[in-house]
Formats: structure tokens, C-alpha cells, sequence
């Protein structure tokens, strides 16, 4: 019956120890670059909330060597449409914006209420396992 037990608990040990985690990895669900995706931002003015930015991912493209997907912005308030490309590597998100250089946009292993490397003016102001959310403190 001992052993019975001791097999058990070794069972028990080496089945949880196979397990994988549940939950999504933070930096792909802060920015999924996925064809067909789309973000809608919006800001509430007075007492009524509307749509100003529609972002869609459009396709993948090869620039300076590096895969980017290209995402279509549509200002809403301003009627303006662009293009630019983005691409993740390891928990960065990095940016290619047409006649411009590459550059960091977000790093998302960075913890909150720290410094945005990236940007002299802002901190992570929140972050859960689907917030990330930075900028100037107020």
C-alpha cells in the first residue's frame, strides 16, 4: 500500500511538472501582428463615445532585410489615411515608418511605473497580462 502511495505522489509530481501555463504570453497579446487584425480607438467626448482611429494589419512585407506587417491607420477625425510597418522581436515592438529609420516603440518586459527608455517623458503607468499602457505622469 506504501508504495502504492509513493508511485501515486511520483505520478501526481511528474504530471504537474509537464504542465504548461494557460495564459497567453504578455507582448503577444499587447500587439497581436496577425493579417486580417484590427484595433478601434476611440475617446469619449461629453457623453458620447466615438470610433476616431481604425488600425488594420494588411499583410506582411520584407524591409531592410527584417519581416514587418503592415498596418493601415485610418484617422477618422482628420480624414487621413497611412501605412507604416511594425515588427516584434522578443517582447519589443519596433516601428519602420516610410523615409524613416527603425525604431523602438514599446517594450513590453518592462515592469510598470518604470522608466520608458524609449520615450525621455513617459512610464509604464499600467500593466496587466492585457494592459500596457505608458506615457507622461500626471
Amino acid at each position: 500500500m506504501r508504495l502504492f502511495f509513493i508511485f501515486t505522489g511520483v505520478w501526481l509530481l511528474l504530471l504537474s511538472a509537464c504542465s504548461s501555463s494557460t495564459g497567453p504570453k504578455p507582448s503577444k497579446s499587447f500587439f497581436p501582428l496577425k493579417t486580417g487584425n484590427k484595433w478601434y480607438y476611440s475617446a469619449d467626448y461629453k457623453d458620447t463615445t466615438h470610433v476616431d482611429e481604425i488600425w488594420t494589419v494588411t499583410g506582411q512585407q520584407t524591409l531592410d532585410g527584417k519581416d514587418y506587417f503592415a498596418i493601415q491607420k485610418e484617422d477618422r477625425v482628420h480624414n487621413i489615411s497611412n501605412a507604416d510597418y511594425y515588427r516584434m522581436h522578443g517582447d519589443t515592438l519596433f516601428i519602420k515608418e516610410t523615409g524613416f529609420p527603425e525604431r523602438i516603440i514599446a517594450d513590453f518586459s518592462i515592469a510598470q511605473n518604470d522608466f520608458c527608455y524609449w520615450d525621455s517623458n513617459a512610464t509604464v503607468t499600467r500593466k496587466t497580462n492585457t494592459i500596457f499602457e505608458f506615457g507622461a505622469p500626471f
